[in-house]
């Protein structure tokens, strides 16, 4: 329809150029709402895009304030609140859009004891539009803990100690360089903002005696977003606020990718916490530490401000609509599995879009089956250790498939996806290619072939093979599994020499050799895994995906007996 084409931008341009005309917009300098009314709690001033619920000229700031910008006055004290914490307003600042909080726990107690314990961490919540200034400096302190270092006797809290007892030492830090220099036994780690010109003037020794007049000072946030765009004078007409509300909603609309805001309305509450793009940056030293490089992007590692390390993927700014972006947020966000690995939160910021995972120690699988330098005697990775391994991807796919609220297909299995932690646990990550569905049915309809070459199940070829369904992550589970017997790549079907022979075909004809070779000296018992994986494999790889098992009988076959297992048809080329 090429006229609704060209109706669709036009009828975008007009009404727009109507609403500028009835609600012009102030200069960019001028951020406040111009007719917006002002209250006060305390010698605080309360106004756009704050707001104070319990004032009746204050009802018009619902709608142009911020919904998560409302305050309390309680007892003559500006509250407001951050998840689930409250906090103290002390001062606003609209010229600069900053804001200077204190934990109210903390002020109160702070007013009675100069030495006291800190209870929680500061936490922003996942929907604010508040983020740290460079005026904030963290203090970082370590509760009840059993080391006793020369190096941190001035960073001691000397009056949290009781009889010298052993195990209840307590320190304060505000600058940390070496994560390695620190105490370790403790009982506790709490990460409080604090303001940097406080902490600055400070030596270790003077913030151990004073952090409690440092905390009861504050720290100070900023706010983001644009001005709301209207005159708030209008909003006392309620015709006009009913107008305005569609008005925004019909802008956003034709604005934003409206698969972007269909993601985030549909699982908002379910959604991890929405990063900045400067936080990203921040936590990622200027993305310093770069971890690898795939098709979606780059993965550099970075820390959160509690000190965990996490891995910040950046996705690449050219992938069309971000179609993989939402893909792998709303994929991620509705599982929990110890074998998939976990989103701890997302940036999406214009064209900037960033996912910040759980850090893998030990990177990617294919860095160890894939090591032409390791055998399997020098490789970390024993014939148990990978049938565990195998074991786990099996049973996190079965999650996919079977556990959560909706079945997600991956269709990338492949090493490379895999992820190792400290302990060798496998996860799996990158959900860029999958595809949610209800639970209900099985069949699954795609239009363009997804997947890495080498993995991909034939019915995502050519429909004449079957049709596409959780089959096909079963099928790119046993090339997978091949490989990590074989300890190298499957892609070339058509090699006829018997150095370079498609290795599952090669396998399947000379089973008895190859274990015989590959697995020399061991025992019978590692034998008997290296046949099961061997077996299962080629069972996952049948052409048609009615031949292939299910991933939970995967699981029962590899934890099950070599004897109950019969050998497959040989896989056929396609």
């Amino acid at each position: 329809m090429p006229g609704a084409a060209v109706s669709f931008p036009l009828l975008a341009f007009l009404v727009l150029s109507c609403l500028l005309a009835l609600f012009p917009i102030p200069s960019s300098g001028d951020y406040s709402c111009p007719s917006s009314p002002s209250s006060s709690c305390s010698n605080v001033t309360v106004s756009y895009p704050f707001w104070l619920p319990d004032e009746p000229d204050q009802i018009m700031n619902s709608y142009c304030g911020y919904q998560s910008f409302m305050l309390s006055c309680q007892s003559h004290i500006p509250i407001l609140r951050l998840g689930d914490d409250s906090y103290r307003v002390l001062d606003i600042n609209y010229a600069d859009r900053s804001i200077s909080l204190v934990d109210e726990d903390t002020y109160s107690r702070a007013l009675d004891d100069y030495c006291f314990r800190v209870w929680r961490n500061v936490s922003l919540g996942p929907n604010t539009r508040l983020a740290y200034t460079n005026a904030d400096a963290n203090l970082t302190f370590f509760f009840n803990c059993n080391d006793n270092d020369s190096r941190w006797s001035d960073n001691q809290i000397r009056c949290l100690q009781h009889d010298g007892a052993k195990g209840n030492r307590s320190y304060i830090f505000s600058e940390i360089s070496n994560e390695n220099s620190l105490p370790r036994n403790c009982a506790e780690v709490v990460v409080s903002p604090a303001l940097q010109s406080s902490v600055s003037d400070s030596s270790a020794t003077l913030l151990a005696v004073k952090y409690a007049e440092i905390l009861k000072n504050g720290f100070e946030l900023y706010w983001t977003g644009d001005n709301a765009g209207t005159d708030c004078a209008y909003c006392e007409r309620a015709g006009v606020i009913v107008g305005v509300v569609i008005a925004c909603l019909f802008l956003i609309y034709l604005v934003k990718d409206q698969a972007i805001q269909a993601f985030i309305l549909q699982y908002e509450s379910t959604i991890p916490k929405r990063y900045n793009y400067t936080e990203i940056k921040r936590m990622t030293k200027c993305f310093g530490d770069k971890l690898g490089e795939g098709g979606c992007g780059s993965v550099f590692k970075g820390s959160l401000r509690d000190g965990r390390f996490v891995a910040v993927k950046i996705l690449s700014e050219t992938k069309g609509n971000g179609e993989e972006f939402i893909n792998e947020v709303a994929s991620i966000s509705t599982t929990s599995h110890v074998n998939i690995v976990a989103l701890l939160g997302f940036c999406l910021e214009g064209s900037k879009r960033a996912l910040v995972y759980e850090f893998m120690s030990n990177g990617s699988l294919d860095k160890f089956i894939f090591n032409k330098n390791l055998n399997m005697e020098d490789s970390q990775l024993s014939w148990e250790k990978l049938q565990d391994i195998a074991i786990g991807i099996a049973r996190g796919l079965e999650y996919l498939h079977r556990g959560c609220k909706t079945r997600i297909v991956h269709f990338d299995i492949k090493p490379h996806n895999i992820l190792l932690d400290k302990n060798f646990c496998p996860k799996i990550s990158d959900f860029g290619l999958a595809r949610m569905c209800l639970r209900k049915g099985s069949i699954i309809s795609t239009i363009a072939m997804r997947g890495t070459p080498g993995y991909i199940a034939p019915e995502l070829f050519s429909r004449s093979f079957g049709t596409i369904s959780s089959k096909s992550d079963v099928y790119s589970y046993g090339m997978m599994v091949l490989e990590m017997v074989g300890g190298r790549k499957n892609f070339n079907a058509s090699l006829d020499t018997s150095s370079q022979k498609y290795f599952p075909h090669w396998v399947y004809d000379n089973l008895d050799e190859y274990c015989n070779l590959k697995i020399s000296g061991m025992s019978s018992e590692t034998e008997e895994i290296a046949r099961k994986m061997i077996v299962v494999g080629l069972w996952c790889i049948q052409t048609k995906p009615e031949n292939r098992p299910s991933i939970g009988m995967v699981v029962g076959m590899l934890e099950g007996d070599i004897r109950a297992l019969q050998m497959p048809p040989k896989p056929e080329l396609y």
